[in-house]
């Protein structure tokens, strides 16, 4: 979490006496975000009844490796998808796929050793049912949106005051993290 606070860096008035410090620091320095639109069709194994609906779908991200270069992550990783599915007969089909994906963030001004975080999630997913050579409906269209977010921090140095001293007034001083 971040929020704002007031830091004193100085000041002009002599019958005050600053001790001040260099303290490091990382700030927030860039944020990205992209999304992947995956298709595929699958069909469904065995010899059972053909299809009639999707009762319900549902996916997630089971793999993302990142890769840095200077101004851009890589993100490499695969999603799995599943669905429930009524059959003609009056049973249900479960059926699954899994789809590579691969999206490229870019990150003007990022070095390639600034720290980051990467969260990779599915936003939308569907199956609807299609025909196979047969032409029953024995197969699934998948469609899956990934979204992909990344932000990266920068160090930073900043001179601050530590402590205080008025030679005029009494006086006293406070500091915060």
């Amino acid at each position: 979490s971040c929020r704002e606070e007031e830091v004193l860096c100085g000041c002009e008035e002599t019958t005050l006496q600053l001790r001040r410090r260099q303290l490091r620091g990382t700030r927030l320095a860039g944020c990205m975000e992209k999304e992947q639109h995956l298709s595929q069709s699958t069909v469904l194994e065995g010899n059972g009844a053909p299809i009639t609906r999707v009762l319900r779908t549902e996916a997630r991200v089971t793999r993302c490796e990142e890769k840095q270069t200077p101004g851009r992550l890589t993100l490499r990783g695969e999603v799995e998808a599943s669905a429930l599915s009524a059959n003609e007969e009056g049973g249900w089909e479960a059926s699954g796929c899994t789809m590579p994906f691969e999206i490229a963030l870019e990150a003007p001004g990022m070095p390639e050793d600034a720290p980051y975080d990467v969260h990779c999630t599915v936003s939308a997913v569907t199956a609807e049912p299609g025909t196979d050579e047969d032409g029953e409906y024995r197969s699934l269209d998948w469609s899956v949106t990934v979204q992909a977010a990344a932000q990266y921090y920068l160090p930073y140095e900043a001179t601050v005051c530590t402590d205080a001293y008025s030679t005029r007034y009494e006086s006293s001083y406070r500091t915060r993290t």
